[in-house]
């Protein structure tokens, strides 16, 4: 039986007619869902943007915290999708406690400590905390040799590193105070001399006010909101914890130091490049020593970032 034009025509209506219904009941049901996910999307953002830039966001912990509960109510209606705030939270938590139990007890907030001591361990109790990082330290120190990014790993800083962690272990705590800021700095003096414009500008100026340009330039690389170290991701220098020893550089190494007012030593002093660079007598400790050791590992994660991302 054969089949009339008219009715394929018919039946290509019908089938039109059908389809577009279909798509338009798909419709119906996605948009919904679509505006879900958008807000979703939003809140995911919010949570992302608080942990991309080292400077930026983390200023206040408790703006993460707030956005967390937010995705995780959009997240339960779409698909049955859960985000593991709780856990996540619950970490963050612990991070937080690290972080003021280690400032409070003066020690440098560091991924390393976090690495080998118990999370409840009682930062209060200086002696006990020494006696673990001293027990360790064989770990600590390849640990330590290993993360010296490549892209910053010349020879001379290879060989300058190796003795400053020998100092260390020897009970050289003044030698590694003193050695260690300068290498700081000089590791900022080589950033700064590497932008090609900042050189033609001290090229256009004596040469008697170029050393008081690059020390202000250097200064200005852990001050100013618009530092290239603002481009270095949380990631790049050990998370959460990384950004607090960040800020340990800029609040206290690079704060300004009047020698003729402030005679007696305050415990922040020995983490300050002045303080050690002019010399000033004072009878560094282990946790001197250690803080010092912890603060270049974070100029070496900061400056081996900005090297490898050529900012």
């Amino acid at each position: 039986m054969k089949i009339k034009p008219a009715s394929i025509k018919i039946n290509k209506a019908e089938m039109f007619l059908r389809q577009s219904d279909l798509a338009q009941t798909m419709s119906n049901s996605i948009s919904p869902l679509a505006k879900e996910l958008g807000k979703a999307s939003k809140a995911t953002k919010k949570l992302s943007n608080h942990l991309k830039y080292a400077l930026k966001p983390l200023q206040n912990l408790e703006k993460i915290n707030i956005e967390l509960p937010r995705l995780q109510n959009l997240s339960i209606p779409i698909l049955n999708i859960k985000f593991p705030t709780d856990k996540f939270s619950k970490r963050l938590k612990k991070v937080e406690r690290f972080i003021k139990e280690t400032k409070n007890n003066n020690w440098v907030p560091h991924t390393i400590l976090w690495k080998y001591l118990d999370e409840e361990h009682d930062f209060s109790d200086c002696p006990q905390t020494e006696n673990h990082l001293r027990e360790n330290w064989k770990s600590i120190r390849g640990h330590l040799s290993k993360r010296l990014p490549r892209a910053i790993a010349e020879q001379h800083r290879i060989v300058t590193h190796r003795q400053i962690l020998n100092a260390h272990r020897a009970k050289g705590y003044i030698a590694v105070c003193r050695a260690v800021f300068p290498e700081i700095e000089g590791l900022a003096r080589e950033f700064c001399l590497e932008d090609n414009n900042f050189k033609r500008h001290l090229d256009n100026h004596p040469s008697k006010s170029q050393g008081h340009k690059l020390r202000k330039k250097i200064a200005d690389l852990f001050k100013e909101k618009e530092s290239p170290i603002m481009q270095v991701s949380v990631a790049a220098v050990g998370g959460i914890i990384g950004y607090y020893a960040l800020k340990t550089l800029q609040d206290e190494t690079f704060a300004d130091f009047e020698l003729a007012l402030t005679p007696a030593p305050l415990k922040t002093h020995p983490r300050n490049r002045h303080y050690n660079a002019h010399g000033l007598p004072y009878a560094a400790t282990f946790q001197d020593s250690w803080n010092a050791l912890m603060l270049l590992d974070t100029a070496y994660q900061i400056f081996g970032e900005l090297k490898a991302l050529e900012i």
